[in-house]
């Protein structure tokens, strides 16, 4: 029940991610933000009541948490849709005013330049949940420990997604504007931020050390100890490669903005599922470092795709 209720969510969560690059682009992303912290009490809210029930009524369980996920994704989609039919920013762009016929022309540049973006990111979450599959041979307490990781990662990795998507916006525009000078500065200052944000991200968690790991256990579990031993390396892995990441990321945001997809699609295959896997796959099997392994191999695999990034925006920006 609750995987057919979160298939409903797709066409709506499509839309939302729409309405959050449409904001984006214009130079209005506080808008998205407020429509999902407003959307989590919501969303909590309807969990509790659809799961557990109210008063007599018993609630459908599971399936409960599928259904608000549902009716906060169709809310949200509907409330930024709004929210742009109203605003005088946005409602000179005539989103429900004009309907021309479709741009043949355009549709086909938007799937040139889109489709790679998607198998991207199809390829980088792909050896994710690879890891995933492997790190599960090891036992439930290295699952654990490496799910930890992992939740902790996507945390961090909030940080050079949100300036690669503005890096992207920033050059983007000056290309439109045929602007060579801010299409460098924009290329510049993202990279400066992303390593002040990778350099922030590191010391914390290298300055956390386990206790990271134990903000997700429980001290009465007579597991969480052996869990938290072997997420500490797994996490001193994600610290030292926050920076090398973070420019990796923001190198293929700026790309984006150039329309440059293709090449760090080609780029995200060979370091994840070229070096990274060929890397873990030593380091788990070979030398047998099991979960650590495991990481060792996705961080070899995402400085690879940085140093290819930042060789093919330095490349472009130099042309």
């Amino acid at each position: 029940g609750y995987a057919a209720w979160m298939a409903m969510t797709i066409v709506p969560m499509m839309g939302v991610t729409l309405w959050r690059n449409v904001y984006a682009a214009v130079g209005m992303p506080r808008v998205f933000l407020i429509a999902t912290l407003a959307a989590l009490p919501i969303n909590a809210a309807a969990d509790y009541v659809l799961m557990f029930g109210i008063g007599d009524w018993q609630g459908m369980g599971l399936a409960g948490a599928g259904v608000a996920s549902a009716i906060v994704a169709i809310g949200i989609f509907v409330g930024l849709g709004f929210y742009a039919s109203k605003n005088s920013t946005m409602s000179r762009y005539h989103f429900f005013s004009r309907f021309p016929a479709p741009d043949l022309k355009r549709l086909k540049e938007m799937v040139r330049i889109g489709a790679p973006i998607g198998f991207t990111n199809l390829a980088e979450m792909g050896v994710y949940l690879l890891s995933t599959l492997v790190a599960g041979l090891f036992g439930i307490k290295a699952l654990a420990a490496h799910a930890i990781t992992l939740r902790l990662c996507g945390i961090f990795y909030a940080i050079p997604v949100g300036l690669s998507q503005a890096a992207t916006v920033r050059v983007g525009h000056a290309v439109g504007a045929k602007d060579t000078d801010a299409i460098g500065v924009a290329a510049r200052n993202a990279m400066i931020l992303s390593i002040i944000g990778g350099s922030a991200a590191m010391a914390a968690i290298l300055m956390a050390g386990d206790g990271l790991a134990w903000l997700f256990l429980d001290t009465a579990d007579a597991n969480a100890a052996a869990i938290a031993a072997i997420a500490t390396p797994l996490l001193m892995a994600l610290g030292v490669i926050q920076i090398g990441t973070g420019l990796g990321v923001v190198g293929s945001g700026i790309l984006r903005g150039l329309k440059d997809t293709k090449m760090p699609m080609i780029f995200s295959c060979i370091s994840y599922w070229g070096v990274g896997t060929i890397v873990f796959a030593i380091m788990v099997f070979g030398a047998d470092f099991q979960t650590t392994g495991i990481w060792v191999g996705l961080a070899a695999g995402s400085l690879a795709s940085t140093v290819l990034n930042g060789l093919r925006v330095r490349k472009k920006l130099k042309a």
